[in-house]
């Protein structure tokens, strides 16, 4: 009977934290925009969670600017690497986000509000992006694991 109880909390500990849906906190009610960064425009003014590989970033008198190079996100919100990206989009925040932590190459997926569209250069070329204003944000480890790695065993023991 001593044995069942932490058995139990571990089982309980172990579903609670295999139930995590999305990386960013989304509140109960929001409703997500269905646009992506290539087919969003004016008219998309609601809440996003998106996600890609950041390729710049800037420190602004009133906060940061992260230009990112956005790609489908997997079912707990990293993205996709591997697939094709889906465009790009601008995310700004009136917080200071330490460049060296947020460089260029690194993954985040972040939830915000559309807010614009920013003119900017890519190379030579003249872009319109849309614009996110971050209201939360996960910067991914570099190298970590798409998601939680559980095994279970069971081992059989045999004596003479």
């Amino acid at each position: 009977m001593k044995l069942i109880r932490p058995l139990l909390t571990a089982a309980v500990l172990v579903a609670v934290a295999s139930c995590a849906s999305t990386p960013v906190e989304i509140p109960d009610g929001l409703q997500l925009e269905e646009a992506t960064p290539a087919t969003v425009d004016s008219s998309n003014r609601g809440s996003v969670m998106w996600g890609g590989v950041i390729v710049n970033n800037a420190v602004l008198e009133s906060g940061t600017r992260l230009d990112v190079l956005a790609y489908p996100l997997d079912r707990i919100g990293r993205p996709l690497r591997g697939r094709e990206s889906i465009g790009r989009f601008v995310a700004i925040t009136s917080d200071l986000l330490e460049p060296l932590d947020f460089a260029p190459g690194r993954e985040i997926t972040l939830l915000g509000s559309l807010i614009e569209t920013t003119q900017t250069s890519i190379g030579e070329s003249r872009q319109e992006l849309a614009t996110v204003r971050i209201t939360d944000q996960k910067l991914w480890r570099p190298g970590a694991p798409d998601q939680p790695r559980v095994t279970f065993g069971f081992g059989i023991s045999i004596r003479n």
